[in-house]
């Protein structure tokens, strides 16, 4: 941890992600994802340009409501 602050991990699985995103998006928390797979499939860039085992900030998120889509 290099900033002192608080962590957390969530998962996909995790009830009500996007509630918690927006609500650490409000406090302005600093929040990065990844994609976890197989060590030995680690650096292989996925057809939608996403790379395993690589870390990437989240620059925002928003729930839109007409129509509902969460965009990340």
């Amino acid at each position: 941890d290099l900033t002192g602050a608080p962590a957390t991990s969530l998962s996909t699985s995790t009830k009500n992600l996007l509630n918690k995103m927006l609500e650490y998006r409000k406090k302005d928390f600093i929040m990065t994802c990844s994609r976890n797979v197989d060590k030995e499939k680690g650096g292989v860039k996925l057809p939608n340009g996403l790379v395993n085992d690589h870390v990437y900030t989240v620059l925002d998120c928003r729930e839109l409501e007409d129509p509902p889509i969460a965009l990340v």
